[in-house]
């Protein structure tokens, strides 16, 4: 049961003011947003592992005076009374006002450097008024609960190392030596091309002293058949078929049934100053020895990769495995958070 709303977005053009109205966006233009709510319902103990049973609700943060215009929106998740929520400001509507400019600058409205800004308007619907759908074949998608296995993190961190930037807010999650290994010789494999690996895991669920998820990587799975660029990594149906069938055969061959996809890892075999040509600048750059650049990075590219992979799995990260200019290793972590992805740190279990 979830209470919805309709929301337009509209485009003004800074240079004169004038305003572009947009058209209605679509339905569930909030639903990577709802998960997100939902999971974090489940780390605080109010959602069970079957995140369809979830109640959710919009509460669009109308700005006052302003004709329903909102600053964002709250969203709440929750079972049985109980319920947990989550803010988000504008930013969550910024890539359907990239896409709604996009197509004002196709029909000349906007010029290509054109500066604009967007205002989000917000509408309660009204299940009165909702069309009634047409006989026909009906579709229902199913997820699956997350398969959740007791533990406690107080067994876990004595035997870990925090990597990076860790953040409260982030579930704590934990990845082993050997998955660590086992992915990083996939993505380095190609030596000058991108490459990468899913990587699986088990969620762990801890009542006491306080409710928390954690997730611990333990094992990676190569894209076979993906094609390789220097600059460039893309998934074809074989890989997927590929990984589907490890997956599938880890859980009913090896025993690994709680396993479950918790991050994708992926190589930017390259060093950080590229010429146009794509050599690299930094053997002879004079500011080597103490540049701080890095081809550990998310991409536009990747960024919308991990939203279409994980948009439902809030807890799925991303690793990049980059260079220094001095040819080191540099591994960061990338999770959802709102409408984009940030980089997050995580623990290192040495076994």
């Amino acid at each position: 049961m979830t209470q919805h709303y309709r929301y337009r977005l509209d485009i003004q053009r800074v240079q004169d003011g004038v305003c572009f109205p947009g058209d209605v966006l679509p339905e569930n233009i909030l639903q990577t947003f709802r998960d997100q709510a939902i999971f974090l319902g489940q780390r605080r103990g109010v959602v069970g592992p079957d995140a369809g049973e979830a109640i959710t609700e919009e509460e669009p943060l109308i700005a006052p005076d302003m004709n329903g215009q909102i600053t964002g929106v709250r969203i709440h998740a929750g079972t049985n009374g109980k319920r947990v929520h989550k803010e988000y400001d504008l930013d969550l509507f910024a890539h359907y006002a990239r896409e709604q400019a996009v197509r004002l600058a196709r029909q000349g409205h906007l010029a290509k450097d054109a500066k604009f800004i967007f205002r989000v308007f917000a509408q309660p619907t009204n299940p009165a008024t909702t069309p009634i759908p047409l006989p026909g074949v009906t579709i229902t998608v199913q997820r699956f609960a997350l398969p959740f296995v007791a533990g406690k993190l107080a067994d876990w961190m004595p035997h870990a190392l925090a990597v990076g930037s860790v953040n409260d807010d982030d579930y704590p999650l934990f990845i082993t030596k050997k998955a660590l290994d086992q992915a990083r010789e996939y993505c380095r494999k190609p030596k000058d091309k991108e490459a990468g690996a899913l990587l699986l895991g088990r969620m762990f669920k801890q009542s006491e002293p306080e409710s928390e998820l954690f997730g611990v990587i333990e094992a990676a799975i190569e894209a076979k058949y993906a094609e390789q660029q220097q600059f460039s990594l893309d998934l074809t149906a074989q890989t997927f078929a590929y990984m589907q069938a490890q997956l599938h055969c880890r859980r009913t061959r090896l025993g690994f049934i709680n396993e479950v996809p918790l991050g994708f890892a992926h190589s930017h075999n390259f060093l950080p100053a590229i010429l146009d040509d794509g050599s690299a600048q930094c053997p002879t750059c004079p500011k080597r020895p103490t540049c701080e650049l890095t081809s550990s990075f998310y991409s536009t590219k990747d960024v919308e990769f991990h939203q279409a992979l994980f948009s439902r799995a809030p807890f799925a990260v991303g690793l990049v495995w980059g260079l220094t200019p001095r040819e080191e290793d540099d591994l960061r972590v990338f999770c959802l958070d709102g409408g984009g992805t940030r980089q997050r740190g995580f623990f290192q279990v040495n076994c």
